[in-house]
């Protein structure tokens, strides 16, 4: 009984923070939005940890878990790569600390292992579906945020309503930071709307106002997944001996995707044009590999992005030059900051964390695998929040405890 009882006392927490974390920013702080969520997502952490060592500490006799070694060891190289990479790269205490705008440093990357650890000793699996509806409650009460700013904005022209160019951002600040987030918690709607058949239409609407916020925030890449995930729905939703009914649908959105794509390569990537070529995507990811080939093994140090872009010059040097302090890409982060040795194992943690997903075959494993999914897609595009960095590490973490 005790043990249950601790148990739940660390389940409540780790709900009420999925709740709270999407709503998190500090308008009277220098940094208003990211590093505000990103000191209540470590104290969330914190505070989970301790009642997890505290709930282990009373219970005498431990009941014994099916945990995925391989994952768990992985994850610890990962970050022993990452803090070798940073004591021999470029800037130690930017390291430790992270970039000035998002706190991204050593500290918030272990406080992340840490949620990892405690999800693998103490997440059941009777969770997931608490787990989905707090994520979804809090998705969907920052959603409804950006309809109502947007309502003021297009409606009642409301100049007073922050905006990117229309973009809607609320508590993330940056629409494509609330893209991400609401992207990847997606999924977790449509596997409310797939289990509990008697509340459909409140998920229904759930999902409709989620989508209009991506829609809101004009992510090219936010919305593009909005077919994907779709498209995973249906495919775990319908029979294998009925999916092939499902190939000319999905086949007629990918290609949908690909030629609504197509201008926005050519206009960005390909044939770059004005006086903001400095500016482009192109250049951040060209000249981040071109850093990697400068420090292959172990790479420029953990959130040192900006001073491996400072130091390449492509394709001219600007005396000017904008401040990029992150790659626009995960991979080539990892790849860049941590050279060939840490995106080896990154990719590694993926790909078995996704092994163990696929294996399982129960419908949550098969919506985990989804939002999976579209986290690798969606942080090649572009800079990712912490909240989608949450998002991401709880999948982790349940699949090392499946």
């Amino acid at each position: 009984m005790k043990k249950i009882q601790d148990l739940a006392s660390v389940k409540n927490i780790f709900l009420v923070g999925l709740v709270i974390f999407p709503l998190v920013f500090w308008p009277w702080s220098k940094i208003a939005f990211e590093v505000p969520r990103v000191v209540f997502i470590n104290l969330w952490i914190v505070l989970l940890v301790v009642r997890s060592c505290l709930s282990f500490l009373s219970t005498t006799k431990q009941r014994k878990r099916n945990v995925d070694n391989i994952l768990v060891y992985l994850v610890f190289i990962f970050i022993a790569v990452s803090l070798l990479s940073s004591l021999l790269g470029s800037n130690i205490t930017k390291s430790i600390l992270g970039n000035y705008y998002r706190a991204d440093g050593l500290l918030t990357l272990i406080h992340l292992i840490a949620l990892f650890i405690v999800l693998v000793f103490s997440y059941e699996k009777s969770w997931f579906k608490s787990t989905a509806k707090a994520i979804a409650v809090g998705s969907f009460l920052v959603s409804l945020w950006s309809v109502y700013y947007a309502v003021q904005l297009y409606f009642f022209s409301n100049l007073f309503i922050p905006n990117w160019e229309g973009a809607i951002g609320v508590s993330f600040g940056n629409p494509i930071l609330l893209s991400g987030y609401l992207t990847v918690s997606l999924p977790f709607v449509f596997y409310l709307l797939t289990k509990e058949k008697e509340r459909k239409g409140l998920w229904i609407i759930f999902a409709v106002i989620q989508i209009t916020a991506i829609l809101l925030t004009f992510a090219w890449a936010g919305i593009a997944l909005i077919f994907v995930t779709l498209s995973g729905y249906l495919l775990i939703k319908v029979k294998m001996k009925s999916s092939k009914k499902l190939i000319l649908p999905l086949v007629s959105i990918f290609v949908f995707i690909l030629i609504a794509s197509i201008p926005l390569y050519q206009k960005y990537i390909v044939n770059p044009k004005g006086p903001h070529l400095f500016m482009n995507r192109r250049r951040i990811l060209t000249k981040g590999f071109l850093a990697f080939q400068q420090k292959p093994l172990l790479g420029w140090g953990w959130a040192n992005f900006d001073h491996a872009f400072d130091e390449t010059i492509w394709p001219i040097k600007y005396e000017h030059d904008i401040y990029v302090d992150k790659a626009h890409s995960t991979l080539l982060e990892v790849l860049t900051t941590t050279g060939i040795v840490g995106v080896i194992f990154y990719i590694a943690i993926v790909v078995k964390a996704g092994s163990n997903l696929y294996k399982e075959k129960s419908i949550e494993s098969q919506f985990l695998l989804l939002t999976l999914l579209v986290f690798i897609i969606h942080s090649q595009t572009n800079v990712i929040s912490i909240a989608e960095e949450v998002v991401f590490w709880i999948i982790l973490g349940i699949s090392a405890r499946n």
